[in-house]
């Protein structure tokens, strides 16, 4: 998964001294998880990490943040000894910083074959499939 800061114009500069993010550069999107602020409520944060392995998120639970509690750091398996581009987030900053985000999946043998579906109304909307040859799979849902 991948996400992007989208240029900011006269804004790049201040983007990248004030908040450590790179703007019309891609980030490697590599986690996630709900922890526990200081005050017991439950924030969602990501992990996100520059490939170019400097310039970090210096927000709320950035590496230096005192946002981090202990049962947040343990929660996220966060580690602020690592000065490796990696860096937490919350989804909120994440959704205001960040203005592109994708998956995608890429095999070099993949062979591409579908079962279509049709749900009615009266049924229930679960099916079962048995699969005999082991490999990898993906589900998706038009």
């Amino acid at each position: 998964m991948g996400c992007a800061v989208h240029d900011q114009g006269a804004n790049n500069q201040m983007f990248k001294e004030q908040l450590g993010l790179v703007t019309g550069h891609a980030y490697g999107l590599l986690a996630a998880c709900e922890v526990p602020d200081a005050n017991g409520e439950t924030v969602k944060i990501v992990k996100i990490r520059n490939p170019w392995g400097k310039f970090e998120w210096t927000g709320e639970w950035s590496d230096s943040s005192d946002t981090w509690t202990p049962e947040a750091r343990e929660i996220a398996n966060f580690d602020d000894a690592v000065d490796d581009g990696s860096f937490w987030m919350s989804k909120n900053d994440f959704k205001a910083c960040f203005g592109s985000f994708c998956i995608c999946q890429y095999e070099t043998d993949n062979v591409f074959c579908s079962v279509p579906v049709t749900q009615r109304e009266e049924t229930v909307s679960t099916f079962k499939m048995e699969i005999d040859t082991p490999g990898v799979y993906s589900f998706a849902v038009n």
